[in-house]
C-alpha cells in the first residue's frame, strides 16, 4: 500500500508540473506582445547569430551587464536550428529552461528527504506566473532562468558538501561556485555571501570554541569558506579576463557603494521592497475586497502568514548541522537577510526583478518546512492557500492578457507602420535608439538589421547642441562599422527624439523619408555618411562658426572632433579649402598619439591614414595656423579598407 500510495503521489506530481508547463505556454502565446521589447529581443536576436556562426559563445557582440555564456539564448539557439520563428523559439526555449529548473527543485527537495510526489508538486509552482515582472523576467524573458537553476544546483551541492565526508561534493560546489561568480556577480550576493553567512553564524552561536571548530560544524565552515574562495577567486578572474574577451559584459562589484543614510529614504526603500515582494506573489492595488482579484489577496496574505509560522516553527527544531532540510530553511531564510541588506544599504543592487533569485530557496524552503510539520491541519491549510493564490493570480493574468496586448499594439502602431514602410522599401540596415531597434528587429523577423544610437549631449560650444551618438548595446560589433552599410540607410526617430536632434538633423542635410504621429525616418546615402555627420556634429569649435554650409576658422581657430571608439581600419578625410594655413591632426589611443599631421591646400583636400587598432580615443583636430580666415566645405570621414596586419 505505501508504494502504490508513493506511486500515485509521484503520478500526481508529475501531472501537475505537466500541467503549470501547459498553463505556462498558453500564458507566453497569449502575453507575448505585451511583455516583448528590446532588451528581451536581443536575447533571440543573439541566438540566432549563434546559430548563424555555429559558435555557442559569441566573441563580437556587445554584451549588457553579463556575459550570456550559459543563458536561455542557449536553448533559443537549440529551437532555431530547426528553423522555428523567433516567438516559436522563445517559447520552447523558456519552457525547457523551465524544466530544468524544476527539475533542479525536485533534486533539490530529494536531497533534503522529501518525496517524489511533494518535490514535484513543489516543482510545479515555478513556471506559473503571479507578477507581471515574474512574467517579463522569466516567463517570457527568460533572463533569470539560469540564475535561479544555479541557485538550486548551488544550494543542493552546498548540502551535500557540508553533510558528507566525502571530498567529491566538496569540490563539485567549490567548482559551481568559481564557475558562477565568474558569469555574475549576483550569483555571489544571492547565493554564495547566504551560505558563506549562514556557516559563520554556526560556528559563532556554537556552546563554545571546541563545538564551533570540531566535527560537523568545522566540515561547513571550511568547505562552504573554501566555496566562497572559489567564488571570490572566479570573479577576481572575471573581472581580469572578460573585458578582454568581450565587448561590455561586467557588471564590476567596484562600482557599489553604500547609500547615504536617511531615516526617511531607508523606509520608503523598504516599503518598496515590500510591495514588490507582495507583486510578486500576485497583489493587485485598487481592487475590490470580494471581488476575484481581492479574493487572491486574501490568499496571499494567508499564504504569507501561513509560510512565517511553517518556516518559524521549522527554525525552532534542535540545531543541527547534519538536518539538510533546516539547513535549506536557514539558507533561504539567510538569502533573504543578505539581499535585504544590500537593497537597503547599497546604492545600485536594486530593482523589483532583483528579488526574484533573492528569494527563490524560499519556495524549497517552505515546501520542506510544509512537509515536516506535524499538524497537518497547518501544512494543509498553506498549500490550500498556495494553491488559491497563484491559480487565481495566474488566471487573472491569463484573462487580462489579450487587453493588455491589444493596448501595447495599439500603442505601437505607428512603430509597425514605420516597419512596413522600410522594409516595403528594401531597406536592410539603419539606426534608431535601443527601445525601438531592437523590438524592430525581431517583429520583422530579421529582416532588417540595426545600430543603436542615442541623442546626446554635446561639450559647450560644439557645432551642435545635440547630435546622435552610438550606444553599442545588445548588437553585434561590425553594427556600428563605418562601412556596415555601402548603399542608403536610414535614422529612425520618434517624434521627441527629432525635435531633440533638429539642429543635427539640418546639419547632416537628411531627407526626412517618411512620418506619422509617432516616428518619423531620415534618409542617408551610406552609413559612412551618417557615422561622418554623426561624429562631425560633435566638433567643438573654437574661434570657428558654422555658416550656411560651410565651416569657418578665424586664425587660430580650430574644430576639434570629441574623442570616440572607431574601428581599425584605413581612413580618409577629404574637405575643399578656401585659403590657407589649415591643418588637419587625427589622434589615436589615451594618450592622444599624434597619428599624422596633414598641412590642406586651397581647393580639394584628401588625406589618409591608418587606425591599427580598434581605439575609443579617436580624435580629429582642424585647426586654422594662417594669418587668414579659412573656409571649409564638405568635411567627411571615411572608412577605406581594413587595417592592415
Amino acid at each position: 500500500m505505501r508504494t502504490k500510495g508513493k506511486r500515485l503521489g509521484m503520478l500526481a506530481g508529475a501531472a501537475l508540473c505537466a500541467l503549470s508547463l501547459l498553463v505556462c505556454v498558453l500564458y507566453q502565446r497569449a502575453a507575448y506582445p505585451a511583455y516583448l521589447d528590446s532588451d528581451i529581443a536581443a536575447e533571440v536576436l543573439l541566438a540566432r547569430r549563434q546559430v548563424e556562426t555555429g559558435s555557442l559563445v559569441q566573441m563580437d557582440w556587445m554584451y549588457s551587464t553579463e556575459i550570456r555564456i550559459f543563458s536561455p539564448n542557449l536553448l533559443y539557439a537549440l529551437a532555431l536550428l530547426f528553423d522555428a520563428g523567433f516567438e516559436t523559439a522563445r517559447i520552447v526555449g523558456n519552457t525547457l529552461g523551465l524544466v530544468l529548473l524544476m527539475a533542479a527543485c525536485v533534486l533539490l527537495l530529494r536531497q533534503v528527504g522529501l518525496g517524489w510526489g511533494v518535490s514535484l508538486a513543489a516543482a510545479s509552482v515555478l513556471p506559473l506566473t503571479a507578477a507581471g515582472f515574474y512574467g517579463y523576467v522569466m516567463t517570457v524573458g527568460g533572463f533569470y532562468l539560469f540564475h535561479t537553476l544555479f541557485g538550486m544546483l548551488c544550494a543542493l551541492l552546498w548540502l551535500r558538501a557540508c553533510s558528507r565526508p566525502s571530498h567529491a561534493a566538496a569540490l563539485a560546489y567549490a567548482g559551481l561556485c568559481a564557475l558562477m561568480a565568474f558569469l555574475s556577480v549576483r550569483y555571489v550576493l544571492c547565493f554564495l555571501c547566504p551560505a558563506m553567512a549562514l556557516a559563520a553564524l554556526g560556528a559563532l552561536t556554537a556552546g563554545d570554541a571546541r563545538e564551533a571548530l570540531g566535527g560537523e560544524r568545522r566540515r561547513v565552515l571550511l568547505r562552504t569558506g573554501a566555496g566562497f574562495l572559489c567564488g571570490l577567486l572566479g570573479y577576481a578572474a572575471s573581472e581580469a579576463i572578460l573585458p578582454r574577451l568581450f565587448y561590455s559584459g561586467v557588471g564590476a562589484a567596484s562600482s557599489f557603494h553604500f547609500e547615504a543614510l536617511s531615516g526617511e529614504a531607508l523606509l520608503g526603500r523598504l516599503m518598496t521592497i515590500v510591495t514588490d515582494l507582495l507583486r510578486l506573489l500576485g497583489w493587485q492595488g485598487g481592487v475590490q475586497l470580494f471581488s476575484p482579484a481581492g479574493l487572491v489577496n486574501l490568499c496571499i496574505a494567508a499564504t504569507l502568514l501561513l509560510g512565517t509560522l511553517l518556516l518559524a516553527r521549522a527554525c525552532r527544531a534542535p540545531a543541527r548541522t547534519d538536518d539538510m532540510g533546516r539547513q535549506l530553511i536557514l539558507l533561504a531564510l539567510c538569502a533573504l537577510a543578505v539581499n535585504l541588506f544590500c537593497f537597503l544599504f547599497i546604492q545600485g543592487t536594486y530593482i523589483n526583478r532583483y528579488l526574484i533569485p533573492a528569494v527563490i530557496l524560499l519556495l524549497p524552503a517552505t515546501a520542506t518546512a510544509a512537509a515536516r510539520e506535524k499538524n497537518r491541519l497547518l501544512g494543509g491549510a498553506f498549500a490550500l492557500a498556495l494553491a488559491a493564490q497563484l491559480l487565481g493570480a495566474q488566471g487573472l493574468l491569463l484573462k487580462q492578457a489579450p487587453q493588455a496586448c491589444a493596448q501595447v499594439e495599439a500603442a505601437r502602431a505607428p512603430l509597425m507602420e514605420a516597419a512596413d514602410y522600410l522594409t516595403g522599401e528594401g531597406y536592410t540596415h539603419g539606426y534608431g535608439t535601443f527601445w525601438n531597434v531592437r523590438l524592430l528587429e525581431e517583429t520583422t523577423g530579421g529582416a532588417m538589421s540595426f545600430a543603436s544610437v542615442a541623442p546626446m549631449e554635446n561639450e559647450e560650444g560644439a557645432l551642435c547642441a545635440v547630435s546622435p551618438d552610438m550606444t553599442r548595446w545588445m548588437e553585434p560589433v561590425s553594427a556600428a562599422r563605418m562601412d556596415a552599410c555601402p548603399s542608403r540607410t536610414f535614422l529612425l526617430l520618434s517624434r521627441q527624439e527629432e525635435a531633440q536632434l533638429a539642429q543635427w538633423l539640418a546639419f547632416a542635410g537628411a531627407p526626412l523619408l517618411f512620418e506619422n504621429d509617432g516616428y518619423c525616418i531620415y534618409g542617408f546615402e551610406s552609413s559612412q555618411a551618417f557615422v561622418s555627420g554623426m561624429l562631425l556634429g560633435k566638433a567643438k569649435l573654437e574661434n570657428a562658426r558654422w555658416e550656411g554650409d560651410a565651416l569657418i576658422l578665424e586664425p587660430g581657430g580650430r574644430a576639434r572632433v570629441p574623442t570616440s571608439w572607431r574601428e581599425a581600419g584605413e581612413y580618409e578625410v577629404t574637405f575643399s579649402c578656401d585659403g590657407g594655413g589649415a591643418v588637419l591632426r587625427p589622434y589615436m589611443s589615451s594618450d592622444f598619439r599624434l597619428i599624422a599631421e596633414f598641412p590642406a591646400a586651397q581647393g580639394e583636400n584628401t588625406f589618409a591614414f591608418p587606425l591599427p587598432q580598434e581605439d575609443k580615443y579617436f580624435m580629429l583636430l582642424l585647426k586654422n595656423e594662417g594669418q587668414s580666415e579659412v573656409r571649409v566645405r564638405a568635411l567627411a570621414l571615411r572608412r577605406t579598407g581594413e587595417a592592415l596586419q
